[in-house]
């Protein structure tokens, strides 16, 4: 993709949130995403079009739910993108929504939005990513 064409299909900041997107990769400090909806917000015409979104920009939602015990636990995340990496924090359920700052594969590396206390910065398993909050567990 040229320059100009990344340019043009970047989404400015105040664009309206609330829309489903799929990361399809990276470049320089943005996301390439794509539209998770019917239909395109930007044009209604472009069914498969890519954009791109300032790294920080995105969020999502965590979730560690426990089928056996009919509870959240807390969800970790990663000094690295593995689960074989240490533990760094611990979110409990009330830090559910992460703002995504970097991808490597499936894994997120997120940090908390929380005012109240100091954010919290790690990897996030792809099993703990929940990006419909009306889905089930």
């Amino acid at each position: 993709m040229r320059a100009d064409e990344i340019i043009s299909s970047i989404l400015p900041p105040d664009f309206e949130t609330g829309y489903s997107v799929i990361i399809t990769g990276k470049q320089g400090d943005y996301f390439r995403i794509k539209f998770n909806e019917e239909e395109n917000p930007v044009d209604s015409q472009c069914e498969d079009c890519d954009y791109y979104v300032k790294k920080g920009t995105l969020g999502t939602w965590v979730k560690n739910y426990n089928d056996a015990t009919d509870e959240y636990m807390d969800v970790p995340l990663y000094e690295k993108p593995t689960t074989n990496a240490k533990i760094i924090v611990q979110l409990k359920q009330e830090d559910s929504v992460v703002i995504v700052l970097d991808v490597d594969g499936k894994w997120m590396f997120v940090e908390t939005i929380s005012s109240k206390k100091e954010k919290k910065r790690g990897w996030l398993d792809p099993k703990m990513q929940f990006g419909n909050p009306y889905g089930t567990h």
